[in-house]
């Protein structure tokens, strides 16, 4: 019989805090027990005797898309599982099981759940009409352009507005159709509403810069021009100079690319040239497989990509430039071929924000995810047929604070999403506004808006009266102006500084709105010399100037300086015009608009204040006449 007092058999100690060593597919760690355990429970229930273990915690099921190893490591490092993937759906179920975490599992679940309810490939439908119309303008050419207008002409429920803004996304990217794309809006009767479409987004600080930039340094290089038109014929010639180095790099800003220098192999891919590609590739142009690839999604040539592809060039992060450059076909072959699927909201918003709406429909087909800032991105987009398919694929029981949503359809000035995300946000309460919607509203310059957000928004006790008038001003709109003046709001000294160095003409002036200008001259009780330098200061010497300092400048000096002919002759022939008043600033000291207009090579307005019969050119002793003659007549 065994008699355990006589075993002499050593027994394992249980361990509590070994060192593991933990396998999950591709992905090897090591680590603490009560490191990892929090982060996969199924740790826990493992007794561990050893100081040292291994544990293989791959999951049976293996994902379909090898960049979810990925997300898994970013899960376990974050302890987040924000980066679950649809397509993936039953590698995370599985992933759950082995490591121990319902929560993950619950969350996979509600995932599957949701979108069987969308229906997200029934419902991009809805994008069909913007599909067209992309699908219109990215095959225009030489031959179609008449039936591609007609076609448009004949979209009676498609706001000219849209056209236009797509338009102006499509044509940054589009070098070689510019001026289709011109002719089009021209035959469309759009050219005034393309102007306003297009101040909207450089106002609104979109970074759709490409084409003026790019346009810019074409029209002032002969080699650019050679690649854009892939003169071979050029290009060869150039080559034959006994100088000619095949390897160079020449010096240019490109969009989307963050080096300054480019080889000529790497510019005949962006701008796709494949004849001058072929012709430095026969030569022995050196191929960087780290960067050629990107110039080549750009370019959106197939066969200069498929070489990229045979020479290994690196095709990782490169779906958003297929999606911003709409080479939709080229985006199907990267998300199916080269696993290029990391980051998948901010390829969506991406989609959003560039119009392309056949990349969107596609990539929702696929199940990529998305947050639920679309419904934002698309007001701010100015599209209210995508902003309410958005609105609609969205989960509203995560929708970020949706009080931004007014906030990006005021930017975008298109009153149908304004009205939108007025329906969909509701009352606000009297504490929210900072910054004011109206003060938005007002720069807008848009009166059907401002009076939406005016009745929607009350007389808000946050509102800043001095802050309204000037966004008023800024956006340019006399209607507006004249409105927020006359109200209840308004206990504003009209002379007084609206943001500590220039009063309401200045910001008029600055504007070059000689309308609102006019406006404010007949309004009762202005000083045409208000902020002015008080005269007991005009002969201190200067003292050491603060940034945080008042400022004291005339609308005659903001006039001289911005170099508005009409607006400076407006003002000459006001009563009491101080021709000589002095300034103080931040840059200058005290210097009369005199100053302003010599320092600011204004030319012609420097001839009209020397006609005029009070000025004193000597004043102060800063500039002398001859000084003043000298500047003003040395470019003629």
């Amino acid at each position: 019989m065994y008699n355990r007092l006589n075993d002499q058999t050593p027994r394992k100690t249980l361990k509590t805090n070994p060192t593991i060593s933990v396998t999950i597919g591709p992905l090897k760690f090591s680590t603490k027990k009560r490191e990892i355990s929090p982060i996969m429970p199924v740790i826990d229930r493992i007794r561990f005797y050893d100081h040292y273990a291994t544990l293989d915690l791959t999951p049976p099921v293996k994902p379909k898309n090898p960049e979810s190893w990925q997300f898994v490591k970013s899960m376990i490092h974050n302890k987040s599982y924000s980066s679950i993937t649809l397509e993936d759906s039953e590698f995370f179920i599985s992933l759950a099981d082995t490591l121990g975490l319902p929560l993950l599992k619950t969350q996979v679940k509600q995932i599957i759940k949701r979108a069987n309810s969308l229906n997200i490939g029934e419902k991009c439908k809805e994008l069909d009409v913007l599909i067209q119309i992309q699908s219109l303008l990215l095959n225009i050419n030489e031959d179609n352009l008449d039936e591609t207008q007609t076609l448009i002409e004949n979209m009676e429920d498609i706001d000219k507005n849209l056209i236009c803004r797509i338009i102006f996304v499509l044509s940054d990217f589009q070098i070689k159709k510019k001026l289709l794309l011109d002719t089009l809006i021209e035959n469309l009767n759009l050219k005034s509403l393309f102007k306003e479409i297009t101040d909207i987004y450089m106002k609104n600080d979109v970074p759709y810069y490409q084409l003026t930039l790019i346009q810019n340094q074409i029209n002032n290089s002969n080699l650019l021009n050679i690649f854009v038109n892939d003169d071979i014929e050029a290009f060869t010639q150039m080559a034959s100079h006994i100088n000619f180095n095949i390897n160079e790099n020449i010096h240019l800003i490109l969009p989307n690319i963050l080096l300054t220098s480019h080889q000529y192999i790497n510019l005949a891919a962006y701008f796709n040239a494949p004849k001058c590609f072929d012709f430095l590739n026969m030569n022995n142009a050196n191929i960087n497989t780290s960067i050629l690839s990107k110039y080549a999604i750009i370019g959106g040539n197939e066969d200069i990509i498929h070489f990229c592809e045979s020479y290994n060039c690196q095709f990782s992060g490169l779906l958003d430039l297929a999606v911003k450059y709409h080479h939709n076909d080229i985006l199907e072959w990267l998300y199916e071929n080269k696993n290029s699927r990391n980051d998948e909201p901010k390829l969506i918003n991406t989609c959003i924000s560039y119009h392309n709406f056949y990349a969107l429909s596609y990539l929702l087909a696929k199940n990529c995810n998305f947050n639920n800032d679309i419904t934002q991105n698309a007001l701010h987009s100015g599209n209210i047929i995508l902003a309410k398919f958005c609105f609609t694929i969205s989960n509203p029981n995560e929708l970020s604070d949706k009080t931004d949503w007014i906030t990006h359809a005021i930017k975008s000035t298109n009153i149908n999403c304004v009205k939108f995300a007025l329906e969909n946000v509701g009352s606000l309460g009297p504490n929210y506004l900072e910054p004011s919607l109206l003060n938005i509203a007002c720069s807008s310059g848009i009166s059907e808006i401002y009076k939406l957000i005016k009745e929607f928004h009350g007389n808000n006790e946050n509102n800043s009266s001095n802050s309204v008038l000037k966004s008023a001003i800024c956006g340019g709109n006399l209607e507006i102006v004249k409105d927020v003046m006359n109200s209840s709001i308004s206990n504003i000294n009209i002379n007084k500084p609206l943001d500590g160095k220039n009063n309401a003409l200045c910001l008029a002036v600055m504007r070059n709105n000689i309308e609102l200008v006019r406006f404010l001259l007949e309004t009762p009780n202005i000083d045409i010399n208000a902020n002015i330098l008080p005269k007991s200061n005009d002969n201190e010497e200067i003292p050491y100037f603060e940034e945080t300092d008042p400022e004291y400048i005339t609308p005659l000096h903001v006039a001289c300086q911005y170099g508005n002919d009409d607006i400076v002759k407006l003002l000459l022939q006001q009563k009491n015009i101080n021709i000589n008043a002095l300034s103080m600033t931040h840059k200058y000291g005290k210097f009369t608009p005199l100053h302003f207009a010599v320092l600011s090579c204004k030319h012609s307005i420097v001839s009209l204040l020397l006609s005029h019969e009070e000025i004193k050119p000597d004043l102060r002793g800063y500039i002398k006449l001859n000084w003043v003659n000298i500047n003003h007549f040395s470019s003629y």
